[in-house]
């Protein structure tokens, strides 16, 4: 008999230890990195989002982390200067100065707030993008920044170079905050320009150190999100009209997986509670300001300080927002 499904549900369990929402996280990686940190931060998780703007291959993950653990700065050779704008090729192009002094204090200040914020980092969560890198003076860079490929040799990362870079940064990680656990994704937005083949590749080396440095390291946990687009949901249907990055459905299937079985009961239990608050926060009227509509508001404010009381949660914006609605005249 045929299936009428045509369909491979990934089987999930609980992971071995699951995430709270007191648990101060840092995200840094590829773009999928930095859309799990909105939704994270959107939830009400205690996050830093990538601090250091997009990148993608692990070893220009590891060495900006682990400069800001050491406390050390990126090296002069690593400065350039494209039509008068100054850029680090350590850091996305975000990082950008009129000047090479106002560039460096940037970074400066950047290393040293997420070195404090490692202090008492509890998760650390990596999503790398690609085994695909670019060397400048020999060294691995995070961003070309649109300067002649003349200047850059592209390599393919070795998964043993990855497995010794993430176990150096881990080292490092233990001497500033023992009890940090690292979180491993995959991003499941393809790299086209490598080729569907040379992606291929790339994607499985990524696959396969993780998978190693979850076997070695106990602190080490990995989240299938690459499995969930490239195999769950095996349809163009789940993409953006680029056909490449995850559309807003399929994203919201992977954060439901991940709420399911990476994060607590009680953070479960503040989900549920949390979405139904977010719809009524996006509300919109049609007599705005009319009796009707501020005892609408009313619940929504008992709500917000339900959860305050309950989750021990900071809601001040969102109250701050529903108190100036309350303010409104009938319209």
């Amino acid at each position: 008999m045929i299936s009428t499904t045509f369909r491979t549900v990934l089987q999930g369990a609980p992971a071995p230890v699951q995430l709270s929402l007191h648990n101060p996280i840092l995200t840094v990686g590829s773009c999928f990195a930095a859309r799990l940190s909105d939704k994270l931060e959107s939830s009400k998780f205690c996050v830093l989002s990538n601090p250091f703007g997009t990148l993608f291959n692990p070893l220009a993950i590891g060495q900006i982390l682990q400069m800001s653990v050491q406390g050390t700065m990126p090296g002069k050779q690593t400065y350039v200067c494209r039509e008068g704008v100054f850029y680090n090729v350590l850091l996305h192009s975000s990082f950008c100065a009129g000047s090479q002094a106002l560039l460096e204090a940037r970074i400066r200040d950047t290393l040293t707030s997420v070195r404090s914020w490692l202090s008492r980092t509890e998760w650390l969560v990596i999503t790398w993008g690609t085994a695909w890198g670019y060397r400048y003076n020999g060294q691995v860079v995070g961003n070309c920044h649109k300067l002649s490929a003349d200047n850059f040799e592209k390599t393919l990362l070795e998964v043993h170079e990855i497995e010794c870079d993430l176990l150096q940064l881990i080292e490092l990680l233990h001497g500033v905050c023992p009890h940090v656990k690292v979180l491993l994704t995959v991003s499941p937005v393809r790299h086209l320009l490598d080729s569907l083949s040379m992606n291929a590749v790339s994607k499985s080396t990524l696959r396969l150190a993780a998978h190693r440095l979850e076997e070695r390291v106990a602190t080490v946990y990995y989240f299938p999100a690459y499995e969930l687009m490239m195999d769950d949901l095996r349809d163009y249907r789940f993409y953006k009209a680029d056909m490449i990055h995850p559309s807003a459905l399929a994203f919201d299937y992977i954060w439901q997986f991940f709420c399911r079985y990476y994060t607590d009961r009680e953070t479960q239990s503040f989900l549920q509670v949390w979405q139904r608050i977010q719809k009524d926060l996006a509300h919109q009227p049609i007599h705005r300001g009319s009796a009707q509509h501020k005892r609408f508001l009313e619940s929504v404010l008992s709500k917000l300080k339900r959860v305050e009381e309950t989750y021990r949660l900071d809601c001040k914006a969102e109250r701050l927002h529903v108190e100036a609605q309350m303010r409104l005249r009938r319209v």
